[in-house]
């Protein structure tokens, strides 16, 4: 097939990372695959498989149509897939003034006119499928639901020599004990509500410190994560985005998510890959992957009590920690294999988009 690829985020998230691996994913499969992205995007793997790569601003403007439009007719496109808002609304729009078939990845769920307009939408979760179907008013007949890790970076087994490596990359002793976490400073990372929950604990134990790593993006909660933090910032390792960030989580000794809002959090799957005890909200498919008690715990997303009691439990308990990590490396690599399984037997995406196109040729 011949395939547009759009994606607008304008951060290195998730939803990024699983774009990326698709586009390569496809090209290695033998699609030709056109990526249109926005200029920070760092797409050289894509590339070096073959995916052709042209940037957009995905505003919404007559030129930028026109100029899309004519990207996607000299590349002879089939079907449209589009991930995050910009890029989604533009496939819309492009699809209304006459464009190929449009299939919306859900990576988030937000309240916008633009999804009923879809010819396919995938959601990672039935969650999200749901919250699309009954407040996008998007028809069941053009659901589908598609769990999936593409783009995590499955670490190797956990080593003494991987962990000292970490540490002096963080520039933290072999002694601390760290708490953790990956990912932008945005509104539904909560980063302020993992720093409150972490205070008590950081006041008893002088060896304990919080890692953060990844790019200040919104204002909010970068005041909020300060007013957090005051009279600990010294006690707090703050790195902006890292390329080795999955090989630093080595270093931490419990990984806490306290995001609010989530599908599926790759950073969840590397942590737990990466043999960690994890404390994580209950958002997306956090519940599928860990089963409290066992191999992590769950909380309710800004339950900030119940964060700070999880974290004092393994913080005391170092066993626990142990056993919680083995665990959750099971647990994390039996759900990639599945989904590695999954996409290399049945390419569930290739489907979607030959129904999208087939359906939206008998429009015409």
């Amino acid at each position: 097939m011949r395939i547009v690829q759009m994606i607008s985020c304008g951060m290195n998230n998730g939803a990024a990372r699983h774009c990326l691996a698709l586009s390569q994913g496809l090209a290695e499969r033998g699609h030709s695959v056109l990526l249109l992205h926005r200029r920070w995007l760092e797409a050289d793997d894509a590339i070096a498989a073959g995916v052709v790569c042209a940037e957009s601003s995905f505003k919404r403007t007559p030129g930028e149509l026109r100029r899309v439009a004519r990207l996607i007719a000299a590349h002879g496109t089939e079907v449209v897939q589009t991930h995050m808002s910009s890029a989604n609304a533009f496939g819309v729009v492009q699809r209304l003034l006459g464009g190929p078939p449009v299939v919306a990845t859900a990576h988030a769920r937000h309240l916008q006119l633009h999804w009923a307009f879809n010819d396919r939408v995938i959601a990672p979760t039935e969650a999200a499928a749901d919250y699309h179907r009954w407040v996008n008013l998007v028809p069941p007949r053009r659901l589908a639901v598609i769990p999936g890790s593409l783009g995590a970076k499955i670490p190797p087994p956990p080593s003494h020599e991987r962990r000292a490596e970490a540490r002096r990359r963080l520039g933290l002793p072999q002694t601390a004990l760290v708490i953790g976490l990956v990912g932008d400073v945005v509104a539904e990372k909560r980063q302020s509500d993992l720093m409150l929950a972490a205070r008590s604990l950081m006041a008893r134990r002088p060896e304990a410190v919080v890692a953060l790593i990844g790019k200040d993006f919104h204002a909010g909660e970068a005041r909020r994560l300060a007013a957090a933090s005051a009279g600990l910032e010294h006690r707090i390792v703050r790195m902006d985005r890292r390329d080795d960030a999955a090989e630093l989580m080595a270093g931490f000794d419990i990984f806490a998510l306290s995001s609010v809002k989530e599908e599926i959090p790759l950073v969840l799957v590397e942590a737990m890959a990466a043999g960690l005890a994890v404390v994580s909200t209950t958002v997306g498919r956090a519940p599928a992957l860990i089963e409290d008690g066992r191999s992590g715990f769950l909380v309710r997303p800004r339950d900030v009590d119940a964060l700070a009691d999880r974290l004092e439990r393994l913080a005391a308990d170092p066993p626990l920690r142990a056993r919680f990590g083995e665990a959750a490396r099971v647990r994390a690599l039996a759900a990639y294999q599945d989904f590695l399984t999954l996409w290399k037997e049945a390419d569930p995406e290739i489907p979607i988009l030959q129904q999208a196109k087939r359906e939206h040729a008998k429009l015409q």
